[in-house]
């Protein structure tokens, strides 16, 4: 695994259930405040995932989420062995696979990922709990993009020219117009802006829902990860963010079937359909902001990086304008 070594919390959780200390882990996944290793012990293998105290909400979603899947025996995912709540560790079964790539996500592979979602909607049964950062009426969905905004117009302090006209003759008249756009559709379609959903209203979210947190089986089948965000959610965020977010969106000629597959749920309002439409453009701009944020936050500033993270910022605002 390298160094760092294994937290002396996961070194204990192995030997605990019966592994040797000298198991070879591999490291996974870095994220701040999440630990993710993998092993091989005896023909079968193993990731191991340790939240810390910081992130012990989305440790309590995950291991909730995946308390779920095995109480409910839905396929197409690892498989929880062990939560243990105290360190917030979860073993899970590992799955054979690889990251879609460009090209895969198609009509199939949608359909795929559609019929996971469905086999998800167990409202008796399924998670009580609402999902991070989940948007509880159209106001909530507006602020989310004004907070991105925001957060993406904090890199233009810095006094580089291309990034403050970027800020100033880009992003912030297309978000002016999305918003009006929105404000103005939303009336029309007889929806009040700060009005709660229904409880009625809201999916089961496994949260960070996309191609990216998918992987592929050499039968070419997909498996999904990583539920540290699920729970209770607005529908019309869940397409939002499908569409938008992560490197390997589905194109625009997916939408009517995503759309079709859930109007299938019989629980649902179809009111969810309208409202995805109206605020995907919101998502168009949120989506645009990410590059910029991370630039804001200081994480590889360059000015190559910057030109890159300029272009995908304006293809995505210029998805946001024909959205409109």
């Amino acid at each position: 695994m390298g160094e760092p070594g294994p937290a002396p919390a996961v070194t204990a959780f192995l030997e605990r259930h019966g592994f040797p200390g000298e198991t070879v882990l591999e490291r996974g996944s870095l994220r701040p405040g999440r630990t993710v290793v993998f092993f091989h012990h005896l023909g079968e293998d193993y990731a191991l995932k340790r939240y810390d105290a910081a992130l012990a909400e989305d440790y309590r979603r995950e291991a909730g989420f995946y308390r779920f899947l095995r109480e409910t025996d839905i396929g197409g995912v690892p498989k929880l062995l062990v939560a243990h709540d105290e360190d917030r560790i979860l073993l899970l079964s590992r799955l054979a696979g690889r990251r879609p790539r460009e090209g895969e996500v198609d009509r199939g592979t949608v359909e795929q990922a559609m019929a996971f979602l469905v086999s998800l909607q167990d409202r008796e049964n399924g998670p009580g709990w609402t999902a991070s950062e989940a948007c509880a009426s159209i106001g909530d969905h507006l602020a989310a993009t004004a907070r991105q905004v925001a957060r993406a117009q904090q890199g233009g302090d810095g006094g580089i020219l291309p990034l403050r006209m970027f800020l100033e003759d880009e992003l912030e008249p297309v978000w002016k117009r999305v918003l009006g756009s929105i404000l103005e559709r939303t009336g029309t379609a007889g929806f009040a802006v700060e009005a709660p959903l229904d409880p009625g209203a809201l999916l089961v979210s496994p949260g960070h829902f996309g191609f990216h947190h998918a992987l592929r089986t050499p039968k070419g089948g997909l498996h999904f990860l990583d539920f540290s965000r699920s729970g209770l959610d607005d529908p019309a965020r869940l397409i939002g963010r499908l569409f938008c977010f992560g490197p390997l969106p589905p194109g625009p000629e997916h939408w009517d079937p995503v759309i079709e597959r859930l109007l299938g749920v019989p629980f649902l309002d179809e009111e969810f359909a309208v409202r995805a439409r109206i605020l995907l453009p919101a998502y168009q701009v949120q989506r645009a902001c990410a590059p910029l944020v991370i630039h804001a936050e200081g994480e590889d500033s360059s000015k190559i990086r910057l030109s890159a993270r300029l272009l995908r910022a304006r293809k995505w605002l210029t998805k946001a304008h024909r959205s409109l």
